[in-house]
Order: C-alpha cells, then sequence, then structure tokens
C-alpha cells in the first residue's frame, strides 16, 4: 500500500509519487494517482497480479470509471480510493467481483 498522506491526484510512478498533481484528464497520459494498493491473487487464475504490477489505484479519467480501459487494475475515483486505503491494511483480503454491491 503506498500513497499515505500524499495529496489527492499526486501522480505516482512505479508505486513512487512524484510531486506532480492533475486535476483532470490529460490526453495521452493513463497516470496512476492518489493511492496505490497493490494486489496479490489468491486464486490459480489470478496468482500473478502481485508480478504483474496490478492495483486498485486512483485516476483522473473518471469518465472511463467502469469500462475496460487498463492492463487488469482497478481505478477508483481519488476520494473514494482514500476511503478504501484508510479502512484496510496490508494482508486484507478483497474479494472482486463483476457483479455490482448492490446485486450481492
Amino acid at each position: 500500500m503506498v500513497g499515505k498522506d500524499i495529496p489527492l491526484g499526486m501522480v505516482l510512478v512505479d508505486r513512487i509519487p512524484t510531486g506532480e498533481i492533475v486535476q483532470s484528464h490529460i490526453p495521452g497520459r493513463w497516470p496512476v494517482t492518489t493511492r496505490v494498493i497493490r494486489l496479490g491473487g489468491l486464486e490459480q487464475t489470478n496468482m500473478n497480479t502481485f508480478e504483474r504490477n496490478i492495483y486498485i489505484h486512483g485516476t483522473p479519467l473518471e469518465h472511463l470509471l467502469g469500462k475496460p480501459a487498463s492492463g487488469g487494475c482497478i481505478r477508483m475515483k481519488a476520494i473514494d480510493v482514500i476511503e478504501l486505503f484508510d479502512a484496510i491494511k496490508v494482508g486484507t483480503k478483497i474479494y472482486i467481483s463483476e457483479t455490482s454491491f448492490a446485486q450481492l
């Protein structure tokens, strides 16, 4: 888990805060922002997620949320990823489903 206490919208490259803060969509860029929760899969089909650097992370591209637009990461609104980040700790099991929470 990376990004505790960094400003909302700060860009992280290779999980390192860069100091750059982005507010909204920047054409040609797909930055990881605000917080990074690096995932480690527990099922046979996703056991390589840690090595592949699959994250839950913030994005300034909120208009693309809910649509496939990454190589496997789960992108969230900055404010939402901060709330999730603050609610969990390293080792917390997270269940990821294609079914919406409202349908569970």
